[in-house]
C-alpha cells in the first residue's frame, strides 16, 4: 500500500517531535539550574479539572508573552536577545526622555 507523498512528508516531518521537545525541555531545566520534573508532582487525588485549569492558565500566560513580544519594542528586543543567547543584564541600557 503506497501512501501519498504529502501524507508521508507530514509524518516524517513530525517524526520524533515529542522526543525532541522532551530533550529541549530537559536542556532548558538543566540550563536554568532547575531540578528534573518530579513524576509524583500531582497527587493521586488531583482531579482532571484542576490539571485542565492549570494547563489553560499556562496557555494564557504563553499567549500574553507572545503578544508582548509582538506589540512592544522591549518585548521584541528581549525575544531576539534570548534567541541569540545574549544576556540582557550585560547590555548597558540607555533610556531617553
Amino acid at each position: 500500500m503506497a501512501e501519498k507523498p504529502e501524507v508521508l512528508e507530514a509524518v516524517l516531518k513530525d517524526f520524533g517531535k515529542e522526543q525532541r521537545e522532551l530533550q529541549w525541555a530537559h536542556a532548558q531545566r538543566t540550563l536554568h539550574g532547575l531540578q528534573p520534573p518530579d513524576t509524583k508532582m500531582f497527587p493521586e487525588r488531583t482531579h482532571f479539572n484542576e490539571l485542565n485549569q492549570m494547563a489553560e492558565e499556562a496557555k494564557r500566560r504563553a499567549e500574553i508573552a507572545r503578544l508582548r513580544e509582538l506589540h512592544t519594542l522591549k518585548g521584541h528586543v528581549e525575544s531576539v536577545l534570548k534567541l541569540k543567547g545574549i544576556d540582557v543584564d550585560t547590555i548597558q541600557q540607555a533610556y531617553t526622555v
